[in-house]
């Protein structure tokens, strides 16, 4: 490091078309960001899951498996391993299935 005496003889030079990054901007232009993905459950498709809609195909399934001889237990454990269900649950976010206690 230089001492007070040597200093005074430097300059300051700043070189000519420097961009300077504002810590407010981002460094890199927003056209050039990824795209986001969408938050879960803000695009609801074919399966999504509606707390009437959810309740009704449960019936159904359930029903429609102890017409195949199954009993209600039986049945609702299924139901609980199901696709259907798989797929209407899968658009909720965590704090949604434990306040609806799916998790």
């Amino acid at each position: 490091m230089a001492g007070p005496e040597e200093e005074k003889n430097l300059q300051l030079v700043e070189a000519e078309n420097t961009p300077v990054l504002s810590v407010l901007e981002p460094a890199v232009p927003e056209a050039s960001l990824p795209l986001q993905a969408p938050e879960r459950g803000a695009n609801p498709g074919k399966g999504a899951y509606e707390p009437g809609k959810f309740n009704e195909v449960r019936k159904s399934y359930i029903a429609q498996k102890r017409l195949e001889g199954l009993n209600f237990r039986d049945a609702s454990s299924s139901w609980m391993m199901s696709n259907e269900r798989a797929d209407m649950i899968s658009t909720l976010s965590p704090a949604e299935m434990k306040k609806r206690r799916f998790c």
